[in-house]
C-alpha cells in the first residue's frame, strides 16, 4: 500500500512513532519503475476503477496511486532518514497472473518475468520491492 501514501514524511514518521525501540517494519511494494506502474502513473484514477470492475473488482476498493515510496532510493532516503536501518531490500518478479485476461499478454509477460529474474544487471526493473527497516 505504499503506493498509495500521500505524504511520506508524515508515513513515516508515525509509524516510527508507533513503533518499539528496535521495532521492526516489513513492506512489500510495487517498485515505480516496473511497467505496470509505469502504465498506473500515466493512466487516470477512473481507467483503474473501469479496469477493476471488468476484473470483479469494487471500484471503491481503487485508490489514487502516488509511487512517493516505490523505489529502492525513495525507501532508504526517507526511512534512513527518519532514523531507522535498512535490512532488507529486495527486488522480486513474480508471475504475470494480472495478465490472465489475454493469452497473448500472459506470455509477453511471462518472457518479461523469465529475463528480468535471469540477471541482477534486471533487477531494478522486477515488480515488487520487499523491505525491512529497523527503527533505531
Amino acid at each position: 500500500m505504499l503506493e498509495h501514501v500521500a505524504r511520506p514524511a508524515e508515513y513515516v514518521a508515525e509509524v516510527r512513532r508507533v513503533l518499539r525501540k528496535q521495532g521492526v517494519f516489513v513492506a512489500l511494494t510495487p517498485n515505480r519503475y516496473h511497467y505496470v506502474s509505469l502504465v498506473a502513473t500515466v493512466t487516470p484514477n477512473c481507467f483503474h476503477k473501469w479496469l477493476n470492475r471488468r476484473r470483479g473488482r469494487s471500484a471503491e476498493d481503487t485508490f489514487p496511486t502516488f509511487y512517493r515510496m516505490n523505489s529502492p532510493r525513495a525507501l532508504r532516503g526517507i526511512f534512513e532518514g527518519a532514523g531507522f536501518k535498512t535490512l532488507v531490500l529486495r527486488m522480486v518478479e513474480v508471475q504475470p497472473n494480472y495478465l490472465t485476461f489475454c493469452t497473448p499478454a500472459f506470455l509477453c509477460g511471462a518472457v518479461y518475468e523469465r529475463v528480468v529474474n535471469a540477471c541482477e544487471m534486471f533487477a531494478a526493473l522486477r515488480v515488487n520491492i520487499v523491505c525491512v527497516f529497523r527503527k533505531e
